[in-house]
């Protein structure tokens, strides 16, 4: 179950801000967990993060260390406590690539007509922004905690069908290609309590199977040359290439 420990994306939410209590957080884990189901809550706060992992949620999504007001601080105690606990961190570092690359693609394409103001301003931002999370990224890693590929849905510059970025993204931040691929498959049906059916390619679970062209323990871009996909062993899609993400036709998608 997915809770939304910080406050939501809208012009009249405060994203940073916790949105429920310290008791709520814990009914919500509780009711979860008496159904047996693991837990996964939405963090881009310190705050929301503490609340989480003092309710017992298994997976922070995002696991942004901000205060309220937004500021950026790496907080030691709390990313100890990730660590320490064990929870899984699903740390969504594909969705600010996948734009700035949309950018500087476009920027390559036309270099005799610039970036708008607003785009390169957002450049800007993107570039800055990026470096900080792959700090506390790798801050984080340096202290153990264990990290999962989640796409988070689709939604604004994060098309549909683009998962593989999520597990190519952590190898550009220095995650170990088999981690990677690790977080994308077994260390996502752990986390998903489905391990015991599908996530490895194990006799008696389910052949659930990415056939690729290339070998991506040596390059995880080879995620985007899809040849077949096989679901419960029954071949779902044929030979060809997959969804490669092609950056120049990515603003048409989100007009």
């Amino acid at each position: 179950m997915k809770i939304i420990a910080t406050g939501g994306s809208t012009r009249t939410s405060y994203p940073y801000r916790a949105a429920y209590t310290p008791a709520e957080m814990q009914a919500a884990v509780d009711e979860a967990h008496r159904f047996g189901k693991p837990t996964a809550a939405h963090c881009v706060s310190i705050e929301g993060m503490t609340n989480a992992l003092d309710a017992g949620v298994e997976t922070i999504i995002h696991g942004v260390f901000k205060e309220p007001d937004g500021t950026d601080r790496f907080d030691e105690k709390v990313a100890g406590r990730i660590a320490s606990a064990g929870a899984w961190v699903d740390y969504t570092v594909a969705q600010g690539a996948i734009r700035l690359r949309t950018l500087e693609a476009k920027a390559a394409s036309t270099p005799d007509i610039p970036l708008s103001v607003a785009e390169t301003d957002e450049m800007e931002v993107l570039v800055a922004y990026r470096a900080v999370r792959e700090d506390h990224y790798r801050r984080l890693r340096s202290l153990g905690a264990r990290f999962v590929c989640g796409s988070d849905s689709s939604w604004m510059w994060y098309p549909m069908g683009h998962f593989a970025e999520e597990i190519i993204e952590s190898g550009v931040w220095g995650l170990p290609a088999l981690d990677a691929l690790r977080g994308g498959t077994s260390y996502s049906a752990q986390v998903l309590g489905v391990a015991s059916e599908t996530g490895s390619l194990v006799p008696g679970l389910r052949a659930d199977i990415l056939v690729v062209g290339g070998d991506p323990l040596h390059d995880l871009t080879a995620l985007r040359n899809v040849q077949a996909v096989y679901a419960n062993g029954s071949r779902v899609t044929g030979a060809g290439t997959g969804p490669a993400i092609d950056h120049a036709d990515d603003e048409s998608l989100h007009r």
